[in-house]
């Protein structure tokens, strides 16, 4: 598991996922790189780690759709002829609360080493989101 895109606020845009799959914002986005990062919000999104949103008149509009038509959206949304600064406006990402709490309880701080972090006070990083995630919650859809 890549750990550092599940550090708290490292994620708002889409272009934020690109520098862990190498992907350079003035070259063409290939199916096979879309592909790694839908799958990489994919798994973050069926964990409850992050959600999408959109800003519309100022305002962040948080996306409710299940993880399968969220995808959908993101791939309509990312062409291959997207400009870079059309990111900006696409989709915006955000932590789930439960996991900025869960964090902030065991002593995280913005500012604090996030792989230091991790192995001080978590360890397992997806067996702490298994163990700590709401109960109440689907069970994870769409493992691969």
């Amino acid at each position: 598991m890549n750990t550092k895109l599940y550090c708290p606020f490292a994620v708002e845009l889409l272009f934020d996922f690109f520098g862990e799959f190498e992907i350079r914002t003035n070259e063409t986005y290939t199916t096979e790189k879309k592909k790694k990062v839908l799958s990489k919000i994919r798994q973050m999104l069926d964990k409850e780690i992050l959600f999408l949103s959109e800003r519309k008149n100022d305002k962040f509009i948080k996306w409710n759709f299940s993880t399968d038509e969220a995808i959908r959206r993101l791939e309509n949304l990312w062409n291959d002829d997207t400009q870079f600064s059309d990111f900006y406006n696409m989709v915006w990402f955000g932590y789930q609360e439960w996991y900025i709490d869960k964090l902030h309880s065991l002593g995280f701080k913005k500012a604090e080493n996030w792989n230091d972090f991790l192995n001080e006070k978590i360890g397992d990083l997806e067996q702490w989101i298994e163990e700590n995630r709401p109960k109440e919650n689907k069970p994870l859809e769409n493992q691969k």
